[in-house]
Formats: C-alpha cells, structure tokens, sequence
C-alpha cells in the first residue's frame, strides 16, 4: 500500500502539473478529486488524522526556499480531513474559496458513501461538483434559470399557452411528464 505522504505529494504534484483552475469542470479535476477523497477515506480507516498534520506540517522545501526540511505549515487545529487534503493539495494551485468548496463536495461525497474509485464517473453521470456541493446540509429546494433544457423534443402550437410538467433528473436537465406522472413520449 501507497504511503500517506507518497499520496499526498502525488496528488499535489498532479494539480501543479495539471494546473487545475478555480471552477474547471473535466476529468482532470474529477481524477484529482478522486485521489483526495482516496486520501480522505485512508486516514478515516486507519486512524492516521495525527499523522495527516504532521505530514502536512513539516515540509522539506516550502515555497523553493532550500530550508533542508526547517520549513512547517501551519495546520488548522479544527480542520477536518477534507478540508486539511484540498488545503496541502490546492496550496498555491487554487484559490483559498475553491478549496473550501472541494473540501464540501469531498465531504458530501463521504457522506453519501461515494467511494473514490467511482467518484469520477458518479460527478460526471450526475451534473458536476454543484450535484455534490448543493446537496450538503442546506438542501436547495428552488432556482432561478433562464433557460430550460428537456431531454426530449417537445411540439407546441404557434400561438397561445403552453404547459409541461416537467422533472428535474439531477442532472440539469428535465423529462418531459404527461398528464398522470408518467414519462411523456413526445416528438
């Protein structure tokens, strides 16, 4: 099994060379994730959040200053595990506000027992990261959009009202309902 800290700096490395944005929304993110949450769900099983901060504390060389292993970061007593991974993993790669909004999706994830192997395909499947990030405590039951997009065609008559109903697939998009609930078959 992989070292905690050889997980930790692969991850870190990945994001630099990746050059993972703020609000990018592709595998590459998805894949990075996915290694944090793995971080995530290892120090959860085996006990290791004491040694989660020190690994992220003691560093051999902060900021390219060639300080022969004297250099430390600072580690937020009361910060969580996801919270503590995206903040080593992101630091200096993303902003301070993304980090905190990875860390929400990470926890979520877990919360929703979404296993890192299968998060890649469970975020692209179901809309994103936002999926994750509004579904933690407070839950959204309304938005506000401009546009609509139904996941099948629909014919309206040129003039007068039209009324759909319609629900939300989690994904952005809406299926089409007939009249008693069902799924609508209309071209």
């Amino acid at each position: 099994m992989t070292g905690l800290a050889d997980m930790l700096h692969a991850a870190r490395d990945l994001a630099l060379r990746a050059g993972v944005p703020s609000r990018r929304k592709d595998a590459e993110l998805y894949r990075l994730l996915a290694d944090c949450l793995a971080i995530c769900e290892m120090v959860e099983r085996d006990g290791l959040r004491e040694r989660l901060r020190d690994e992220i504390a003691v560093s051999v060389d902060i900021r390219n200053q060639n300080n022969a292993g004297k250099g430390r970061r600072y580690v937020e007593q009361g910060s969580d595990i996801p919270v503590t991974v995206c903040r080593f993993v992101l630091d200096g790669v993303d902003n301070r506000s993304s980090v905190y909004r990875y860390a929400t999706c990470l926890r979520e994830a877990m919360k929703r027992q979404i296993l890192s192997d299968t998060l890649v395909d469970c975020v692209q499947e179901n809309g994103g990261l936002l999926t994750l990030y509004q579904g933690r405590e407070r839950s959204v039951t309304q938005f506000r959009v401009k546009t609509l997009h139904l996941n099948s065609r629909v014919t309206v008559p040129k003039d007068g009202m039209v009324t759909l109903p319609l629900r939300r697939d989690g994904r952005g998009f809406f299926d089409v309902l007939s009249r008693n609930g069902e799924e609508a078959r209309l071209e």
